[in-house]
């Protein structure tokens, strides 16, 4: 599910709204990790986060199996070094032919 964070300005706050809107008693015990399996615990933990607009999982421990493959979109930009010494290479490579 997403969860927007309009107006939550604390990890205890989004605690809250996390255990009100997956329907999870008071007595369940879960943990909020970003892909990465950093533990969401506190206020500090909780502003990285944010900031990163990171995907969470809500699991019963840091180390659980996710159920299913997760996918995520990654966006990679190569330095402009790598694009030029790359394209260099291979024109030397060849040693000026086509290919």
């Amino acid at each position: 599910k997403r969860i927007h964070l309009g107006g939550v300005f604390g990890f205890k706050a989004f605690e809250e709204m996390v255990r009100g809107k997956l329907a999870i008693g008071k007595q369940d015990k879960f943990v909020i990790c970003t892909t990465n399996r950093v533990h969401i615990k506190d206020d500090e933990t909780y502003e990285e986060i944010v900031e990163a607009n990171d995907t969470l999982y809500v699991l019963k421990d840091v180390d659980q199996e996710l159920s299913a493959a997760a996918e995520q979109r990654v966006e990679y930009l190569p330095h402009y070094d790598t694009l030029v010494r790359s394209g260099m290479y291979e024109y030397y490579a060849s040693e000026g032919h086509n290919p």
